[in-house]
């Protein structure tokens, strides 16, 4: 299990603040801008969903999965807003966060990330990554050295109830199988 980040409590402000979601906020670490923090919204203190990303990002690491389109999991930290998660922030060369795939998709066509959809739909299968909320809103297009990569930044977790395909990889890839086909259909749609 993650440890508790060594630096002792951080604050966080409306400037760093990133993105706020449907249950949490993302703000940019102030000390480390290639960081950022989720923290709960005051009505969601209770977040199932960091006490779950906690658990499956302990076992990506312990089963040595790379990082390379899933962000780094840092551990907790304390802030005045309650414990928050530290993640990777992912950016382009320009240094910005980048951008979502939902973004690119509202000025792009589908096809331009046909390459990009199929190695990250491969690196789900063969490291058998947990979904739950695979989405367009929960990926980044990272640039880097004018190469993209889709990097998935939220959801990568089992949110069943009965959580068989913690047993079963036959199992777990079949679920990567059917919310692949869900997102690819959400996507068409879009």
């Amino acid at each position: 299990m993650f440890k508790k980040h060594p630096q002792q409590s951080v604050s966080l402000s409306d400037a760093t603040l990133i993105e706020r979601g449907g249950r949490r906020d993302c703000y940019r670490h102030p000390q480390n801008p290639d960081w950022c923090i989720k923290v709960s919204q005051s009505q969601f203190k209770k977040d199932k969903q960091a006490i779950r990303e906690i658990k499956y990002y302990s076992l990506y690491k312990r089963l040595g999965i790379p990082h390379t389109h899933l962000a780094k999991f840092h551990g907790v930290i304390k802030t005045p807003k309650g414990p928050g998660l530290l993640f990777d922030l992912v950016t382009d060369d320009d240094g910005n966060v980048s951008k979502t795939l939902a973004h690119y998709l509202k000025k792009l066509p589908l096809k331009d990330f046909d390459v990009l959809l199929n190695e990250l739909h491969d690196y789900l299968l063969n490291h058998t990554i947990y979904l739950s909320d695979l989405a367009a809103d929960n990926i980044v297009v990272s640039v880097k050295n004018q190469k993209k990569k889709l990097v998935i930044v939220d959801g990568a977790v089992n949110s069943d109830m009965i959580k068989i395909c913690d047993y079963s990889e036959y199992l777990r890839r079949k679920k990567i199988q059917r919310k692949w086909s869900r997102f690819v259909d959400s996507i068409n749609i879009a």
